[in-house]
């Protein structure tokens, strides 16, 4: 918990000296998570989120761990242009169970890291990962 706490203050203390870029990137945040909550549903990003947070050392876990928490915006969970990056590009449905396309990483987009990463439903009813590539 004190580590996330550590990144929360660093996230306020860099909001407050530049608060145009930080509502910028506030505002990227939300339309993203509100594009992704239409064609999707919030509940089902929510376990998708919550899914690539149980991949170990997966960077952007840190960003995700509490996605299934409701009261937390599902727009918190977003990063577009403030370091580390994670959004979410691509999100494919089905039968089969779920292809996640992500980017997360730097800003630059030569130095930015694209994972493709396929989930399944298990027995529990929770998503696990069953397969996971690297995408130049």
């Amino acid at each position: 918990m004190r580590m996330h706490q550590e990144d929360l203050v660093d996230d306020m203390v860099d909001a407050k000296l530049n608060p145009i870029v930080a509502f910028l990137d506030h505002q990227l945040c939300r339309n993203h998570a509100a594009r992704l909550a239409r064609r999707h549903g919030e509940n089902f990003i929510r376990r998708v989120l919550f899914a690539l947070s149980e991949i170990p050392n997966f960077p952007p876990a840190q960003l995700t761990w509490n996605a299934m928490h409701t009261d937390v915006p599902l727009y918190c969970f977003f990063r577009i242009k403030r370091e580390p990056v994670f959004r979410i590009l691509d999100l494919r449905n089905s039968k089969d169970g779920v292809v996640v396309k992500v980017e997360h990483g730097s800003t630059k987009k030569a130095a930015a890291i694209r994972e493709q990463i396929r989930l399944k439903e298990n027995s529990d009813s929770d998503w696990e990962v069953t397969g996971r590539t690297r995408q130049s």
